[in-house]
């Protein structure tokens, strides 16, 4: 059976942490780009992360994913993965790496994205990707604002179905 990449996508606050987190307890790897950037130095005290460094913190998060897949265990890709350039390398390298890949879009209503924001994001970089995110055309939906046993019951039903490990 192949391992399972759980890859997300929504705003940032969204809950994608959250639902990774719940994924971990079942044991999914967490692929973090935020803690990457963290251990890089990048993104600390509200600050931006520079966008050059996205790169090199996608290519690390690209080698730890295929490690992981190559071990056969399932990982969970938690990024805001806001455009589809971004998105399909990401599902291409799972696809190499032998993975059954699938998105999860964590849709939370942009009043509830900015109350929890709120002094905690630069809001121009926030702003920015409110505008500039683009609908996964093929995804899982989850809501955001609902309880996580809540919202990742539509995942569930398709891990129940066998789309998912």
């Amino acid at each position: 059976m192949k391992p399972t990449a759980v890859l997300l996508c929504g705003l940032p606050y969204s809950g994608k942490t959250a639902l990774a987190t719940s994924l971990a307890l079942e044991g999914y790897v967490i692929i973090s780009l935020n803690e990457i950037n963290r251990a890089r130095g990048l993104g600390l005290h509200g600050n931006s992360v520079p966008g050059g460094e996205w790169l090199e913190t996608h290519r690390i998060a690209n080698e730890r994913m295929r490690e992981f897949l190559a071990q056969g265990r399932n990982v969970v890709w938690d990024d805001t993965n806001y455009a589809a350039w971004i998105r399909d390398p990401v599902f291409d390298a799972a696809l190499d790496a032998g993975a059954e890949p699938v998105w999860v879009w964590v849709d939370t209503p942009i009043d509830e994205i900015r109350r929890r924001a709120d002094g905690r994001y630069p809001t121009e970089d926030l702003e920015k990707l409110i505008r500039d995110f683009e609908k996964p055309c093929c995804a899982i939906r989850l809501d955001g604002k609902q309880p996580i046993d809540v919202a990742l019951q539509p995942l569930r039903r398709a891990m129940g179905k066998g789309v998912l490990g």
